[in-house]
């Protein structure tokens, strides 16, 4: 029964088939052959991409190894072998950006003739892959860093035109770096106006790179024109860069010039830039500059920051503006610290300045601050001095006593300086107090002490000074010490007491006096007239073996010009015999002096002595024309004609202008000499008419002489020789022209 139902059931199924039979069989197999097919598509797909695949990763695991290869020759140092496994390779394998790099830089020292021709055809030749921008970048910062611009430029033009690569921001950025680096502005500014046509952008950051590439070459014009140029294009870059060229300007001293170009493009300018410009104001003294940049400053309505006060302070300070009042009362309201080295530093410059007035405000504030220091005391008192103020300099002592301060050394020894300049004697003793025995600066001050006594006479004190000192000093006594003492004593014209302080070392032997001791006790006795102990000292000075130097010699010459009218021809020529015996030249004073004694000598014999002496020396006679005059009246009292003669054509030859307006004295001297042998002698009563003509004369032109009238000297002379029957006496001729040569009108 039941088979039966089943097959009846089969026999309807089989007769709806049967009638539906296409529809069933669409319905059934059309979506297994749509999946088929879909799956067919999918696993060839798969199969085509796992092969490509792997070309793909065997392509740039070639590449890779080549770039492993290059490496391990350059780590070895084997150069030549790198660029010939490139060379082998490239045809077939195409370089990574990076592997262009290092075989740029290769082919730079193995082949740089060929670089640029191996390079661009290696580009070509897999153009698919290595034309690009990337590699393009690659090649062109290698070729920068290596600071080549010419090839710089040719890779550039290659790539760009022949290769076809499009520049992007990165390829400009390696030229203008290559560029600026290489110090080359006309190809920062041909690469500008390539970008603005272009028109790429450029990281901000990449300009400063350019212009402090410009400042680390030292090119401060190529990094101002580099400035100018990106302000004018309006493109933003770090303000950072002009505290850089600011700074730079400031070294090579073109501050003001590098302000004034960049306020013609009206480029505001970074608040640091502005204090690197003002420490230069300060540097220079530049109190222009310095007030138009803080009038610039707060005009812009900011408040000046506090770097910008100390060099402000500065430069007001030099110049003395008071306006140097105003920035010191705005700089204590802003509560910034004011160190004692600032401080320090405005006391300083006052003293430069000469301006007394601000440093008293800069120790009014320190006094009220309690920051008082004896350092700074001794500061002001600079600031006086300098000023030309010594006795508010000495007055400053008083401040320290008020504020309890004890002097230090440095401040003992350079009030007692200035207080000895002033005279404030007193001071000079109370800071001798403060100075421990065998200071010293003790030396200075009894020195003082000692010279104030002996031009008061008070021999007592003197020798109470001198002992102070050497109770000082503990018996150690140098040669200066001596030489301080010997010159105290003759200054004082007490020369028998430096006599004494020589005698005193000699028996000692404490110390060896040397040429300044003796120079000075020379000195002393020349200026007293002690003529015979002038050479005494002399020659004890030459037994002594100790060395005479110019000093000495002038010394002796300086006293025998001053003393010449009481002096004896004989004693002056045993000076400078003396002198002559230790190598000294008789020079032109000398001879003035040895002759301008011969005028007033009245034993001929020692005028021709001294005469002989002069022409045994060599002494030219015709050097000087003091001497020349000298010498040819010396030689008229001698009548020695020939010699005057030949004196007189020396004379003419050597400056005939000068023989020429007086050879009417020297010719009329000439035959004097030649008529004394034979003339006879005139009446006396017209002798002694002569004699009171030639007196009023004389009197007169000395008079003129003295008065440095010479032409009221020449026209008296005139007028005597007019007067008088016959030609002046000796004795008159040497007066008037002693005179006339003390008084520089020979």
């Amino acid at each position: 029964m039941m088979f039966d139902e089943f097959l009846l059931a089969l026999a309807q199924i089989r007769g709806l088939l049967e009638a539906h039979w296409m529809e069933v069989c669409v319905s059934i197999f059309f979506p297994i052959g749509y999946y088929y097919m879909r799956w067919d598509t999918a696993r060839t797909a798969k199969a085509k991409l796992a092969e490509n695949g792997d070309s793909k990763e065997a392509d740039a695991a070639a590449r890779a190894g080549l770039h492993r290869t290059i490496a391990a020759y350059t780590v070895n140092d084997d150069r030549r072998g790198a660029v010939r496994a490139w060379r082998e390779s490239q045809a077939s394998i195409p370089s990574t950006p990076e592997t262009l790099r290092v075989v740029l830089s290769l082919l730079l020292t193995e082949s740089p003739m060929t670089l640029l021709e191996e390079i661009t055809d290696h580009m070509e030749l897999h153009a698919d892959q290595l034309c690009t921008p990337a590699c393009a970048f690659a090649v062109l910062d290698a070729a920068g860093r290596a600071e080549q611009p010419k090839l710089l430029k040719d890779l550039h033009d290659v790539l760009k035109l022949d290769l076809g690569i499009k520049p992007d921001s990165a390829v400009y950025e390696a030229l203008l770096a290559g560029y600026a680096f290489a110090g080359i502005q006309e190809g920062v500014e041909r690469t500008f106006a390539e970008i603005r046509e272009e028109g790429i952008s450029l990281p901000d950051t990449c300009y400063a790179w350019i212009i402090r590439a410009f400042l680390q070459r030292n090119m401060l014009d190529a990094a101002l024109a580099s400035t100018l140029t990106i302000y004018r294009a309006d493109i933003y870059f770090n303000p950072a860069v002009l505290s850089s060229l600011v700074d730079m300007a400031s070294k090579h001293g073109r501050a003001p010039e590098v302000y004034q170009a960049i306020q013609a493009v009206k480029m505001p300018l970074p608040m640091e830039a502005i204090v690197v410009l003002l420490e230069d104001c300060r540097g220079r003294s530049n109190f222009p500059l310095a007030s138009t940049l803080e009038q610039t400053v707060r005009l812009a309505g900011l408040h000046l920051p506090i770097e910008a006060y100390d060099p402000l302070l500065h430069v007001s300070i030099d110049a003395k503006s008071p306006h140097g009042f105003v920035l010191w009362q705005e700089f204590q309201d802003s509560g910034a610290p004011i160190t004692e080295g600032l401080c320090s530093s405005l006391l300083r410059h006052c003293a430069s300045a000469g301006w007394p007035g601000f440093a008293e405000q800069v120790i009014a504030y320190l006094r009220s601050q309690e920051k008082v220091t004896v350092k700074l005391l001794t500061q002001l008192m600079k600031v006086y001095v300098d000023s030309g103020c010594p006795n508010q300099a000495c007055d400053v002592l008083a401040q320290v006593h008020d504020l309890r301060l004890q002097p230090d050394v440095a401040m003992c020894r350079y009030i007692s300086k200035i207080a000895q300049q002033c005279g404030r004697n007193q001071i000079v003793e109370d800071m001798a107090e403060f100075l421990q025995p065998g200071d010293p600066n003790n030396f200075d001050i009894d020195l003082h002490m000692l010279k104030l006594a002996a031009k008061e006479g008070n021999v007592d004190k003197v020798f109470e000074n001198f002992e102070k000192y050497k109770k000082n000093q503990k018996g150690k006594i140098d040669n200066s010490v001596y030489s301080r003492v010997l010159d105290a004593y003759i200054d004082a014209g007490y020369v028998n007491m430096a006599q004494d302080v020589m005698d005193e070392v000699r028996r000692n032997g404490s110390c060896a006096l040397n040429t300044a001791a003796y120079n000075a006790m020379l000195k002393g006795q020349m200026a007293a007239g002690d003529f015979a102990g002038t050479k005494t000292t002399l020659d004890q000075m030459i037994s002594d073996g100790i060395e005479c130097n110019e000093a000495t010699f002038s010394t002796i010459i300086a006293g025998v010009e001053e003393k010449r009218s009481s002096l004896r021809l004989r004693e002056v020529m045993d000076l400078f015999g003396s002198l002559r015996e230790k190598g000294f030249e008789i020079n032109d004073r000398a001879a003035i002096c040895i002759t301008t004694a011969c005028g007033v000598e009245e034993d001929m014999c020692e005028v021709q002595h001294a005469m002989e002496f002069l022409e045994t020396v060599g002494i030219d006679l015709c050097s000087d024309q003091a001497v020349f005059v000298s010498v040819s009246a010396a030689y008229q009292r001698l009548q020695w004609t020939e010699s005057l003669r030949e004196l007189i054509r020396t004379w003419e030859q050597r400056s005939a202008a000068a023989a020429a307006s007086m050879q009417e004295d020297w010719y009329a001297a000439e035959e004097s000499c030649l008529a004394e042998d034979k003339c006879v002698a005139e009446d006396q009563t017209v002798a002694e008419d002569t004699h009171i003509v030639e007196d009023k004369y004389v009197a007169e032109i000395r008079a003129r002489a003295d008065a440095k009238d010479v032409d009221g000297c020449r026209k008296l002379c005139e007028d005597l020789l007019k007067e008088g029957s016959a030609l002046p006496s000796s004795e008159a001729s040497a007066s008037i022209l002693e005179a006339l040569r003390r008084n520089d009108g020979a």
